[in-house]
C-alpha cells in the first residue's frame, strides 16, 4: 500500500499533463500476464478479440487488450497480456473471446474452428479499492485443441506472487500511475501497486525496508512498506 506523506512545493507541477488518468476512488485494476507458452504449442496461432472480467452477479467488464496475437512459437518470455479498472468486489473469472485459430500440419496450415461464443475462465479473484491485482495465466495446449479440429483456450490462473525481498524490484510506471513489482533473477513481473498520480522515481531504504516514491503530479511522496 502507498500512503501519501508530504506535499512538495514544485511549482512546475502546476500544468497537469491531460494524458493521465483519473485517480482510484471505488474502483481498482486488475493486469493479466501470460506465462511462456509450452514448447508443445509452437504450431498453433490464435488472435483474441475481446477479454471481460465477469464479477459474481454477472456482470461483464471488457477489459483493454495489450497483446492479440498469440503466436504459440514466438511466446518465449511473459507477456503483458491486458488490463482494466473494476468496480471493488468479488470476480468469478474472464470470458475469452477467439476470433480465429490455426495450426500448422506437414499439409500446410490448418483453419481451426472457433466458436461464436466467448469462453469462460474460472478464477476467483477480488478487486479492491485503490489497488491493481496482477494475475498470471498459464496455458494448457491439450486442453485447448478438441480432436486436432476445434479450439477454445484453456488457461490456468493464479495470483502473481513476490519474490524473496532480495530478489524483488520495482519500476515506476508514469503514464499508468502504478509501481510493477518484478523478479530479478527471473526477469519476470510479480506484481503491481497502484499509487498516486504520475509516479517518476522510487528511492529504497533497505534497512526500514522502506521505498519512498515521486508522485509528481499530486505533488507528493508516498511511501511503500516493502517487507508487506
Amino acid at each position: 500500500m502507498v500512503v501519501l506523506v508530504s506535499l512538495l512545493a514544485f511549482s512546475g507541477c502546476q500544468a497537469k499533463s491531460s494524458f493521465l488518468k483519473s485517480p482510484l476512488e471505488n474502483e481498482g485494476e486488475v493486469y493479466l500476464y501470460h506465462d511462456p507458452f509450452p514448447q508443445s504449442a509452437d504450431r498453433l496461432s490464435f488472435w483474441v478479440e475481446e477479454l471481460s472480467a465477469v464479477k459474481e452477479d454477472g456482470s461483464v467488464f471488457p477489459l483493454s487488450l495489450a497483446l492479440e496475437d498469440f503466436n504459440g512459437a514466438e511466446l518465449r518470455r511473459q507477456r503483458f497480456v491486458a488490463s482494466g479498472r473494476l468496480p471493488a468486489g468479488v470476480y468469478s473469472g474472464f470470458l475469452c473471446k477467439v476470433k480465429r485459430a490455426e495450426l500448422k500440419t506437414e499439409e500446410g496450415t490448418a483453419e481451426l474452428l472457433v466458436s461464436g461464443e466467448p469462453s469462460k475462465i474460472d478464477f476467483s479473484f477480488s478487486v479492491e479499492k485503490r489497488k491493481a491485482v496482477a494475475i498470471a495465466m498459464a496455458f494448457k495446449y491439450g486442453e485447448s485443441l478438441q480432436g486436432g479440429v476445434s479450439f477454445s483456450p484453456v488457461f490456468a490462473l493464479r495470483i502473481l506472487e513476490r519474490p524473496l525481498t532480495g530478489l524483488t524490484g520495482y519500476l515506476s510506471n508514469y503514464g499508468s500511475d502504478t509501481i510493477t513489482i518484478f523478479d530479478k533473477k527471473k526477469h519476470q513481473v510479480a506484481g503491481v501497486i497502484a499509487t498516486g498520480a504520475g509516479p517518476a522515481g522510487i528511492s529504497l531504504d533497505r534497512r526500514l525496508s522502506k521505498a519512498y516514491v515521486a508522485l509528481s503530479e499530486d505533488d507528493a511522496v508516498g511511501v511503500l512498506d516493502v517487507a508487506s
